[in-house]
């Protein structure tokens, strides 16, 4: 047991480093993943680049928004970051 004394401290950073830092992370992206799976269409959705648009079409991995003023945009469902709920 002597042999842990001097391992007890960095245990309990890593302990405290995962509980702060590591696990929320780990929320975040299952609750981004579980998102990006139930996208349908006519959601209001945000991207990585600040656009908002209602979606039109998704067929795999991509996406047709319309930005307004019937402008579509072609994008990848990995670039949408937020639903836009009005």
């Amino acid at each position: 047991m002597n042999f842990l004394l001097p391992l007890l401290p960095y245990l309990l950073i890593f302990l405290v480093l995962y509980l702060m830092m590591i696990r929320p992370q780990i929320k975040q992206q299952k609750a981004l993943t579980n998102m990006l799976e139930n996208l349908k269409k006519g959601d209001n959705v945000i991207t990585k680049g600040g656009v908002v648009g209602k979606i039109i079409n998704i067929a795999g991995n991509n996406i047709v928004l319309d930005a307004g003023n019937n402008t579509k945009i072609n994008i990848l469902k990995s670039s949408v970051v937020s639903l836009n709920n009005k």
